[in-house]
């Protein structure tokens, strides 16, 4: 039983899905039973899968703990958002080249980290979750969510509240250590 991260990787066309796991090498057969089923988490994953165009890489080993799992994993995405990759997580799908949301509309705790410094950088500037939501044009309850932890963010809000903090968008979260 491995923990760590993995990712599994379109050789045709360069997309791949980063995933964590306690036990990798269980998750893959999972994944690998998926395909089967014609049951995936991601139907672009599913259509490599048919043309067997899909690898599979273990990228680290870690403990298996939630924390170092997590933190391992959104290091891997920053590495592969960082080098323009299209990063696979789940039913969602990011283009890495920036904060903009391909599917859905939306960034998840499942391709970003949490928004954890977006009190510290508010407070900083000596704002109030008010006064904040007036200058980035949103809702106070969107601050308050956030704060609190909510991963679901849209990238024209994350966008909003970088330039009315006056940081990069990439600035509102805490890097994995």
């Amino acid at each position: 039983m491995t923990a760590g991260i993995y990712e599994i990787r379109d050789i045709q066309t360069g997309a791949l899905y980063v995933g964590a796991s306690h036990d990798i090498e269980e998750r893959w057969r999972a994944h690998r039973s998926a395909f089967r089923r014609h049951r995936p988490q991601n139907a672009k994953l599913q259509t490599a899968w048919d043309n067997g165009t899909l690898e599979f890489s273990i990228l680290e080993q870690t403990e298996p703990s939630v924390k170092a799992l997590n933190a391992a994993e959104r290091r891997w995405i920053d590495h592969f958002r960082i080098n323009g990759h299209i990063v696979h997580n789940g039913p969602r799908y990011i283009s890495m080249t920036g904060t903009r949301a391909i599917r859905n509309g939306r960034v998840t705790i499942a391709t970003l980290p949490r928004l954890s410094r977006l009190r510290e950088l508010r407070t900083r500037a000596a704002l109030t979750q008010v006064e904040l939501a007036q200058r980035a044009n949103v809702a106070r309850t969107t601050i308050v969510r956030l704060e609190q932890g909510d991963p679901n963010v849209l990238p024209t809000t994350l966008r909003k509240l970088a330039k009315a903090l006056r940081v990069k968008p990439t600035d509102l979260w805490e890097e994995p250590r």
